[in-house]
């Protein structure tokens, strides 16, 4: 007998919206229809906690879990979770914040508690940032990863990405691998796929994964997401 699948995890921008538009009302029933059908669903984003859940709301959710900030913060049925456990890492990041905001004043930041999202004008820009970024990490006792979007840049701290956050998910809630189905559309996800039996790409990105099904848009994704789930 088939193991029944209990949890899926999707990133937002790009996988259920495209790019950074609103998630469209026919996707938004087709989450609310799997989570009626007993499918956990857990909203994973470079986006702070508290859009997240503004954003479930929104799409008419009544029990979602969260990975937030990058797998920074994560939440579920167990309540709200830090995944940095280091007072002087979420200090430093806080500085890196104040020098990047000091050396580029025309940048604003998310309104992010552990992890940096910061965002600029053009490309250009940001090709700044990141060197400058690169110029002081050596001044900290703790290694960073950045994920580049169009005009914006998550700077997360080493120690956590999403592919974390799910690993702390399943042994909370006890749900194993061959439970899950995640899909993504950019390299912050893809550690997070591998994570899920089965694994799903929204669109042309992370082209190098091939263990995975593809669709163009977040509605075929979902149909498939159901067609597993009902198998």
């Amino acid at each position: 007998m088939k193991e029944k699948i209990k949890l899926g995890v999707f990133d937002v921008d790009g996988t259920l919206s495209v790019g950074q538009n609103a998630i469209s009302n026919s996707v938004s029933k087709k989450l609310c229809d799997l989570e009626f059908n007993g499918l956990q669903i857990c909203l994973a984003s470079g986006k702070d906690h508290y859009y997240l859940t503004a954003l479930a709301r929104g799409i008419g959710l009544t029990n979602a879990w969260y990975i937030a900030e990058n797998g920074a913060i994560i939440q579920t049925v167990y309540g709200k979770e830090y995944l940095v456990d280091s007072s002087d890492v979420i200090i430093g990041m806080k500085d890196i914040q104040r020098k990047i905001s000091s050396v580029f004043p025309f940048v604003w930041f998310q309104n992010n508690e552990v992890a940096i999202s910061v965002f600029f004008e053009n490309d250009f820009i940001g090709t700044e940032i990141l060197m400058y970024i690169k110029s002081i990490q050596s001044y900290y006792n703790f290694e960073i990863n950045y994920f580049r979007h169009n005009r914006s840049l998550d700077i997360v701290p080493i120690c956590v990405d999403k592919a974390f956050a799910l690993r702390r998910i399943k042994k909370e809630a006890g749900i194993a691998t061959s439970q899950i189905i995640a899909a993504g559309d950019n390299s912050n996800d893809e550690k997070m796929l591998f994570e899920a039996k089965y694994r799903i790409v929204v669109g042309i990105g992370i082209p190098w994964i091939k263990e995975v099904q593809r669709v163009q848009v977040a509605e075929q994704m979902l149909d498939i997401v159901q067609t597993i789930i009902m198998e």
